[in-house]
């Protein structure tokens, strides 16, 4: 009996264990890209006009608006499938196979609204190769979702890296060569064709090629719908903001709106990376639905305390020094993205817990619950954005989608309740003493606001740490869970 204990609990730390450090491969790769990327971000602000960056913001996000003509949802049933199935080479090469089909589909439709919406020759020449270049990326899903479904977090890892590397060159070339903007759009294009290429030879070694039946297709299609239409109604809802701004108004404000999007969303990696190697044990635990619910119980409860005390700190920490911040990065003629920025950062903390809820769901497979509350969000989107951006400009923009995410929430949280994880013990025991946290922490910034940026930004973090750990948010015990994990990973 004490055998069997003690063998229970080892497999209970081990799997902590790998969840970590899948965690630390996935969270490494997204750091260092992000970082690379607001590195070019801000570059090319500060090199260029607003309305190239403009024309870069809308590119960007009417891009990304195609790729659910490149997905169909694919991607989740991938995320599922590799990692319940026996034959996993059978699924990546399924799915990959659609996808790659439907990327010319993608590409046509995004070219064909380009010039329906009827922007200039200049603004197009950046707007159509930027756009591509995330059309083309998006085929990288199929093969970081398989990578992560296998624990193979390392070679995301990888690919991010050679990516960032990739990014610096342009950048070099920028400064060196006095590259004008379409051309630096051209080769973000072929940067990521490169990158696509690579993670395809990757996954040729690590699942063995698989000549599909038209069964095989006709399968993943029927289970992937529900999941397609949540994709294209979350990739609309979540982009189309950057395209009405531009049309309602004008290019211009699209780049003070993307200015301070880009910042706000370099706080989505640490959410993202989480709960992605979070989802995949989840997946592989669905067969038995006691244990699934158990350790849906546990792992909802801890990563929701988590990424909420995150949330909230980071939520404070950008509501005080969000105008420093702004002068120091993008200078004093980015002021206007200063609100926008505050607004966006905590509909980032919302999507945190979001997230945490939907790929619950997603774990058991209740793709009809998520496709409802995307649907519900985009009917939401197409009534708030125009009437909002006509009002209020690209505040109402920001403060729609902050309403378009706290609409998500409480849905996911009522259907989250359905299936019996208990919310309880989070929202009356974790939530409350966070919140005690917070207000500590807002009152440190508060004494600290004369002080320069980054002092302040130090003595936020050493107090937020102390708050956490005196209110038991963070434990002494799961600190040191951590260690070990950080210490299997230098071993190993």
């Amino acid at each position: 009996m004490e055998d069997s204990i003690i063998i229970e609990k080892e497999n209970k730390h081990s799997k902590h264990v790998l969840i970590f450090k899948n965690t630390f491969f996935l969270l490494s790769g997204e750091i260092v890209s992000q970082i690379i990327r607001l590195i070019f971000g801000i570059y090319i602000v500060r090199k260029f006009l607003p309305d190239d960056i403009g024309a870069y913001s809308v590119g960007m996000a009417l891009g990304a608006m195609m790729i659910f003509f490149t997905d169909y949802g694919i991607s989740k049933i991938v995320y599922i499938d590799v990692a319940q199935s026996k034959t996993p080479n059978k699924v990546v090469w399924t799915a990959g196979i659609l996808r790659l089909l439907a990327i010319p589909i993608g590409a046509i439709i995004f070219i064909t609204s380009t010039f329906i919406l009827n922007y200039t020759t200049a603004e197009s020449k950046t707007i159509i190769p930027f756009g591509l270049s995330v059309i083309v990326m998006s085929f990288n899903d199929i093969f970081f979702y398989s990578f992560k479904s296998t624990s193979k977090a390392i070679f995301i890892t990888y690919s991010q890296l050679i990516n960032a590397l990739l990014t610096l060159i342009i950048i070099g070339s920028i400064i060196l060569l006095e590259l004008p903007f379409n051309l630096v759009a051209w080769l973000f294009l072929t940067k990521a064709i490169f990158i696509v290429s690579l993670n395809f030879f990757n996954a040729t070694k690590l699942f063995p090629f698989y000549k599909p039946l038209k069964k095989d297709f006709s399968l993943v299609l029927k289970r992937s719908i529900p999941l397609g239409i949540s994709a294209m109604a979350i990739i609309i809802y979540t982009s189309i903001d950057h395209v009405l701004i531009s049309r309602i108004t004008n290019v211009e404000m699209a780049g003070y709106y993307r200015a301070a999007s880009q910042l706000a969303g370099l706080l989505a990696i640490i959410g993202t990376a989480f709960v992605s190697s979070v989802f995949p044990f989840l997946s592989s635990q669905n067969n038995d639905y006691e244990s699934a619910l158990a350790h849906s119980n546990i792992l909802f409860r801890q990563s929701s305390r988590y990424l909420l005390a995150l949330g909230v700190g980071i939520g404070l920490g950008f509501s005080f020094l969000s105008s420093k911040i702004v002068e120091l990065i993008y200078g004093p003629n980015y002021s206007q993205s200063t609100p926008i920025l505050i607004i966006l950062v905590w509909t980032q903390v919302v999507i945190y817990m979001s997230i945490v809820a939907a790929d619950n769901l997603l774990s058991r497979d209740l793709r009809k619950k998520v496709m409802i509350q995307t649907l519900l969000c985009l009917i939401i989107a197409f009534i708030l954005y125009p009437i909002s951006i006509n009002f209020w400009g690209i505040k109402g923009a920001a403060l729609s989608q902050l309403t378009i995410q706290l609409t998500a929430l409480t849905y996911l949280y009522l259907q989250i309740r359905k299936i019996g994880i208990n919310l309880r013990s989070f929202l009356l025991f974790d939530v409350p003493r966070i919140i005690l946290s917070g207000l500590g922490l807002a009152f440190i910034l508060y004494l600290t606001l004369s002080l320069n940026l980054f002092i302040q930004i130090f003595i936020g973090l050493i107090s937020y740490a102390l708050f956490l750990i005196v209110f038991k948010i963070i434990t002494l015990k799961e600190i040191f869970l951590a260690k070990d994990a950080i210490n299997s990973i230098i071993k190993k």
